[in-house]
């Protein structure tokens, strides 16, 4: 298992339904990543700025994506990977 840090902006297809969010697949430089599972959410803040972070499975790696919700951007944090 190997953990890489990654702190890159990627564009999130996710939904809104029943009043929680729900990252469905995100894209990262120029690959498509289709989320297969949700394992967590939580939410966080630092100071004003309220931030909503999810661990996602996409094949045997697990991403952790974030939502800023002051300027509604995603992002990728850090990858675990498998193998």
């Amino acid at each position: 298992m190997k953990i890489e840090r990654l702190e890159e902006p990627v564009k999130v297809r996710a939904d809104f339904a029943g009043g929680e969010i729900t990252p469905l697949a995100f894209r990262r430089r120029h690959d498509t990543y289709n989320v297969e599972r949700v394992n967590c959410r939580w939410k966080d803040r630092q100071g004003e700025e309220i931030s909503y972070f999810f661990s996602v499975q996409v094949g045997g790696d697990i991403y952790e994506i974030r939502l800023r919700q002051t300027d509604m951007t995603w992002w990728v944090e850090r990858v675990i990977l498998d193998g």
